[in-house]
């Protein structure tokens, strides 16, 4: 009888669940301001933003507040008056002038970038034989410093030695441009001594550099695809 009620009393225990105890969960850390990748992100970018805005916002905006004001340079005394300033530049001769300029200047020399640089992109992405060599080429007028492309400028609008003048001479297109008034007659053409001769001088030497950085991103752009 001992023996089967001690076996009983094993059998109980052994089947008896354990008791279950509770699990305590930690609760979690909270991220400090260097671990949060938003305040990371503007607190690295926070001394860039300071610099920016002390080196060009706060000019920016000082220089609109004095256009509304009549002070003069290294004046203390000034007074508000509006858009007083903006009125007399519009009434100003020289300044729609500098205006219609400028806006003459950027559109034909936008348009003009635009057109040769996608038809030099074009061009070079159909070219297989010495494509490096081309493009290399293609992409002087960007490389050149700005000291040599103005010295070259200078060389080919001089009224005496200007290259453009002797290529037109050479091919019989000199007569031709004076014949129908764009060129005035003469053996020496003042390219920066006439209004529209500058500002055409002045496009070409835009469009001739610019066109390659233009041709470049077409360039990819067209690889990509």
């Amino acid at each position: 009888f001992s023996e089967m009620a001690i076996l009983g009393i094993r059998m109980s225990i052994t089947s008896e669940p354990f008791p279950k105890t509770a699990v305590k969960r930690s609760k979690p850390k909270r991220p400090t301001l260097l671990e949060t990748q938003a305040a990371l992100g503007y607190l690295l970018v926070a001394p860039m933003l300071i610099v920016v805005f002390g080196l060009i916002g706060y000019p920016f905006f000082l220089s609109i507040w004095f256009s509304l004001t009549d002070r003069l340079l290294a004046s203390t005394d000034y007074s508000f008056i509006g858009l007083g300033n903006y009125v007399d530049l519009l009434q100003d001769p020289i300044f729609r002038r500098t205006l219609l300029n400028t806006f003459n200047y950027t559109v034909t020399a936008v348009i003009f970038k635009l057109g040769l640089g996608l038809i030099m992109a074009l061009t070079l992405r159909e070219v297989n034989r010495f494509r490096r060599l081309f493009r290399a080429a293609f992409m002087l007028p960007w490389v050149v410093h700005s000291s040599l492309s103005v010295l070259a400028r200078v060389v080919m609008f001089d009224s005496l030695l200007s290259v453009i003048t002797w290529l037109l001479r050479v091919t019989r297109l000199l007569d031709v441009l004076q014949t129908i008034g764009v060129l005035p007659m003469g053996d020496r053409i003042p390219w920066v001594g006439k209004p529209h001769l500058a500002m055409a001088a002045i496009q070409t030497v835009i469009v001739w550099r610019g066109v390659p950085f233009f041709a470049m991103i077409f360039l990819a752009g067209l690889m990509t695809v």
